[in-house]
């Protein structure tokens, strides 16, 4: 039966007691624990107790063939991490059972009084029972049901009583009796079928064997589990831990709902992962097309008039300080593309606007007359997809980081992938404006040097002045 304790410390006790109680007459023992750092903790309290083992994990992976072969000897214990699923078979030592037994009768020759083995199936009683007659002849050997009426998986549960001949005494010792492998496990699988597969561990083609669940309160799959309250109220005094069908079935149930917890993950993990391919392949079409193609005029026209606008974007708020805008698109546009906005000071922000977009324009006409309108558009293309290719990294590790946002402050996994494509459509706008931001950026500053005497780049916009009054209040 599963015990839960309400501390790790009492857990790792009963785990040391309970590989203690099956070293002494030779059983051997799989310890199942979650992580590599809990094996290390329990290698080191299995060390205190003077108990030999062998750890099996990731620190010691290419020793491991050797530990899986040694697993199964006379007496090995093997503290495990991450056994279920290795598909590799621990195969009890030929000898092992027979040892086992052996053992057994002598720690019976050895007592005075009675000594009860308490087997878990009728099989390993018979098998006890047969040679304790062939061993003691002369003694009285009983066979009877245990008092708990406890059962095991291959029949009921017996119990073989000896008592030599001529020893009075009226001591009764009970001691646990079993053959093969036992699997001990010391945290709660995160599924039936990962506990199946540990349990499986033991009893492989045939073979004895058996397996148990020694578990504390605040393991992590029951810690963070609705049933986790149910399960410490079952500590009633003076028992020390919690068991009984009423502890299975609330472990039961909190495996079911991690379970389903980590399918719905796993379904919007791959929604979300559905949505990351639309926008890697829009990304590709769009790639195929620059390579084929070249980027019209009437386009770049249209892209250097939205970034004018974003440029002037901080002249929209009416509470706008006029000349701190100002400053900043004019350091903005002389210190990045040497334009200098002097003569645009008191116009309106739509004709300050303009007047950039125009300016640009001018750049970018004389850069097409002096390479050609052929060579332009070709050049505007690989620009624009050199510059989109150097952002595509970090834009998907945005879309990454979106879909952990948008997975956690969401109510159900269809909100969460709702939220997250529409994230990603307004990530790919921004993507597209940094990628046309760093275009227009290279075109402004490839421009061919202006002739002495040629039209300035920024012209006086032809709009109404304030009166000087009205501007120094203002």
């Amino acid at each position: 039966p599963t015990a839960v304790f309400p501390t790790r410390a009492a857990r790792d006790r009963a785990l040391t007691d309970e590989i203690e109680k099956w070293r002494r007459i030779g059983r051997p023992v799989l310890l199942a624990v979650s992580t590599p750092r809990e094996s290390a903790e329990m290698s080191r309290a299995l060390t205190e107790r003077g108990i030999p083992h062998r750890a099996l994990d990731a620190a010691n992976a290419d020793a491991e063939p050797e530990v899986v072969d040694a697993a199964g000897q006379f007496g090995a214990v093997t503290v495990s991490a991450g056994m279920a699923g290795r598909g590799t078979d621990i195969i009890p030592a030929p000898d092992a059972d027979a040892r086992i037994i052996a053992a057994c009768a002598d720690s019976a020759q050895a007592e005075r009084g009675e000594t009860v083995f308490i087997c878990a199936t009728i099989e390993e009683a018979d098998a006890l029972e047969t040679a304790l007659r062939s061993r003691f002849q002369d003694a009285n050997i009983r066979r009877r049901q245990p008092l708990d009426g406890e059962g095991g998986e291959g029949g009921e549960a017996m119990e073989i009583a000896i008592r030599k001949r001529g020893d009075c005494g009226k001591t009764i010792r009970r001691a646990e009796f079993g053959l093969g492998l036992m699997v001990l496990i010391a945290a709660l699988p995160p599924s039936a079928r990962a506990e199946r597969q540990l349990r499986g561990r033991a009893a492989r083609q045939g073979a004895f064997g058996a397996s148990r669940m020694i578990l504390h309160a605040n393991d992590p799959m029951i810690a963070f589990s609705p049933h986790r309250q149910r399960i410490a109220d079952a500590i009633l005094p003076p028992a020390e831990f919690a068991s009984g069908p009423e502890v299975d079935r609330a472990l039961r149930r909190a495996q079911d709902e991690a379970e389903t917890a980590r399918r719905a993950a796993a379904l919007a993990a791959a929604e979300f992962a559905a949505v990351i391919e639309t926008e890697s392949r829009a990304r590709r079409a769009e790639r195929e097309t620059m390579m084929d193609g070249r980027i019209p005029l009437s386009r770049l026209d249209a892209m250097i008039d939205a970034w004018a606008s974003r440029l002037c974007a901080g002249w929209q708020s009416p509470r706008a300080d006029y000349d701190a805008v100002f400053d900043a698109v004019s350091d903005a546009l002389w210190d990045g593309f040497r334009m200098d906005a002097a003569p645009l000071y008191g116009a309106s922000p739509a004709a300050a606007r303009d007047a950039i977009a125009a300016a640009a324009a001018r750049r970018a006409l004389a850069l097409r007359a002096a390479v050609g309108a052929r060579r332009f558009g070709t050049m505007l293309a690989q620009t624009r997809l050199r510059e989109s290719d150097a952002l595509w990294a970090s834009h998907l590790s945005h879309l990454q980081d979106m879909s952990l946002s948008a997975m956690l402050g969401s109510q159900t996994r269809r909100e969460a992938t709702s939220n997250f494509a529409e994230t990603a459509r307004r990530a790919r706008a921004d993507f597209q404006t940094q990628a046309d931001d760093a275009l227009i950026a290279e075109i402004l500053t490839a421009q061919p040097a202006i002739p002495t005497g040629a039209k300035p780049e920024m012209d006086e916009p032809e709009t109404e002045r304030l009166p000087a009054e009205l501007s120094a209040l203002l």
